[in-house]
């Protein structure tokens, strides 16, 4: 009788244990893997939403300063200011080729132009751009011929994380240029 009970009362062997272990130990991974790409893909999503809000804070600087940016007549001018600059290229914080757009005026404690106003305000949003985004470049190209439409393209580089190595490129660290564009009539 006591045989019997031992036959019917036996355990998993240490073989089978290991099995279970090694099926775990391989679900707990991926398992980690998802949460790393879930906090990797949150990030980026944050940092695009905050592009997003940086890029809308420049177009509304542009529909704010309407002399320059819409080609109106100042008041009591007989003529309109002519038209923005063409094409302006930003690259980093300081970093402007804004064609004949007039920069160097402090506007916060003196009366400025409408160029000078324009001026000041794309190199406030270069600088506060390059705090989120040191990797950017912006270009701003407006028609010539009214009414005034002005396309806003920004692109930056951001770090990904990848389910495995063809996910990510060769260097694993910085995705390709991610592109952000918006048209905006000022």
């Amino acid at each position: 009788m006591n045989q019997h009970r031992q036959r019917n009362q036996r355990g998993f062997t240490l073989i089978e244990v290991l099995v279970a272990l090694l099926i775990t130990a391989v679900g707990l991974l991926g398992l980690l893997k998802i949460q790393a790409l879930a906090i990797s893909s949150t990030r980026e999503a944050g940092s695009r939403g905050l592009l997003a809000s940086q890029v809308e804070s420049l177009t509304a600087a542009m529909q704010a300063n309407p002399l320059y940016w819409s080609m109106m007549t100042p008041p009591g001018a007989s003529a309109p200011l002519g038209p923005p600059a063409p094409k302006i290229v930003i690259s980093g914080a300081s970093t402007i080729s804004v064609g004949a757009l007039a920069t160097g005026a402090d506007c916060k404690s003196t009366n400025c132009q409408p160029t000078q106003i324009a001026a000041n305000d794309l190199l406030t949003w270069a600088a506060s751009m390059y705090a989120q985004f040191p990797t950017y470049n912006a270009t701003i190209i407006c028609t010539q011929a009214l009414p005034v439409n002005c396309g806003i393209y920004v692109t930056w580089t951001e770090h990904q994380v990848g389910i495995n190595a063809s996910t990510v490129n060769t260097t694993g660290t910085n995705s390709p240029a991610q592109s952000f564009s918006v048209y905006v009539q000022p």
